[in-house]
């Protein structure tokens, strides 16, 4: 990103820090995108409830189970006239 592009994001940046402190959130993406700091990369977190036994394992790949069948209800609507 250019320098001019990175002075207008942190102009921005510092007004709305100034202005409306609700978009802390938006004023440090923005800082971000500016390079004024990186962002910390965290790992995903481990699903290791997919992996236990409990849903059993066919050629490697996990094997789930087939849903209950779905069951459409009709509502009969009469209009009766008083």
């Amino acid at each position: 990103m250019d320098e001019d592009r990175q002075e207008v994001l942190k102009e921005i940046a510092e007004y709305l820090n100034d202005n409306y402190s609700q978009y802390a959130r938006g004023v440090s993406y923005l800082l971000q995108l500016a390079g004024v700091y990186a962002a910390q990369r965290v790992q995903p977190p481990h699903l290791s409830f997919l992996e236990d036994g409990s849903f059993g394992v066919q050629r490697g790949a996990m094997l789930m189970h087939d849903p209950e069948p779905h069951v459409w209800h009709t509502m009969n609507v009469r209009f009766h006239r008083c």
